[in-house]
């Protein structure tokens, strides 16, 4: 568990900062309420936010290449043990799954030859 790299993970990837980025966009309606899904795609890279009029946050995201929004806090490419530091953890194997306090959300992040290769998150919605 994690909870400040959970919501500094969060707070770089933003529905603000996706919007400024310029990302092509597809909009949802949502089954429920007024407000609706907001996905984004840069390349291979795609994230999901939910928008409402009450409420907006980061619901998914898969980042599989290089990913300007998550600078400087990640990079792909970064090194396992720089990974590592940050979540002050020791060691790690090749795949490690950070969550917030209530579980409501998770970051898994993939290792290939000791270096960063994949990141997704999820987050549970209520």
């Amino acid at each position: 568990m994690n909870e400040r790299f959970i919501a500094s993970l969060l707070a770089q990837v933003s529905y603000q900062r996706l919007v400024a980025a310029n990302y092509p966009v597809v909009k949802e309606r949502a089954p429920v309420g007024s407000g609706g899904f907001v996905r984004f795609s840069h390349g291979v890279n795609q994230f999901a936010c939910f928008h409402s009029p009450d409420n907006t946050f980061t619901v998914s995201f898969t980042i599989s290449r290089a990913e300007p929004v998550l600078a400087p806090l990640l990079t792909l490419g970064m090194a396992k043990k720089e990974v590592l530091r940050q979540l002050r953890l020791a060691k790690s194997r090749n795949t490690l799954q950070v969550t917030e306090l209530e579980g409501m959300a998770r970051a898994t992040l993939f290792f290939q030859q000791e270096k960063l290769a994949k990141i997704t998150f999820q987050a549970t919605i209520d």
